[in-house]
């Protein structure tokens, strides 16, 4: 490995570090899924996150962000489906129980969660930003993206499970349920509000 991938490498590390750990729509999503369902049962979420990121990232080093720039009515349509689709999610949360599971109220599994980083707008702009500023010209191109790619996954699951294991012990401090009310209706509040992310 060169010294420009280990350098690129370093430097990603710590601009995901601080990407994955700062609130957004997944990292909401994961404390109410925490909250609500535990660890295990939030494990499928946290996964299709991972693939999702990594399947973003590797559509935007191929040009899918070119793409988007030269046809913007596309990234508009995206914009106005992810923020109804996260209104629909915010709405399920602040319904939810916490602790039961119904066929009402199940958990985002690996392919929601694998498609939801599409229409995800943190992960649009953090991609698109993470590729333009540590990818490597030439030959190391796809060597640098690979190692971003890594980078991504090493942080973001790091972060996913702290912001799931921080929705875990709130749970334990909700004794009464209306307290769990005001949880729910809190985090399904904080999730709208992630929808300003996606036209700011």
């Amino acid at each position: 490995m060169t010294h420009e991938l280990i350098a690129s490498f370093g430097a990603a590390l710590v601009f995901t570090l601080a990407a994955t750990g700062t609130p957004g729509p997944n990292n909401m999503l994961l404390t109410a899924s925490g909250a609500q369902f535990g660890l295990k049962k939030s494990l499928p979420f946290w996964l299709g996150i991972r693939i999702g990121t990594s399947a973003m990232l590797l559509g935007v080093a191929a040009g899918l962000g070119e793409l988007l720039n030269r046809y913007p009515n596309v990234h508009l349509v995206l914009q106005v489906v992810a923020a109804i689709y996260l209104l629909y999610l915010a709405w399920k949360i602040s319904k939810a129980t916490l602790g039961k599971t119904t066929a009402q109220q199940q958990p985002l599994g690996v392919i929601g969660a694998t498609l939801f980083q599409f229409l995800n707008p943190k992960i649009w702009a953090t991609s698109l930003a993470s590729v333009s500023a540590f990818s490597l010209p030439g030959d190391s191109y796809w060597p640098s993206i690979l190692l971003l790619v890594l980078a991504w996954n090493l942080t973001g699951s790091l972060m996913n499970m702290m912001w799931i294991a921080f929705g875990v012990s709130i749970s334990k401090l909700l004794h009464s349920a209306r307290r769990q009310q005001w949880f729910a209706r809190g985090m399904g509040g904080l999730t709208a509000a992630t929808v300003v992310l996606i036209f700011w």
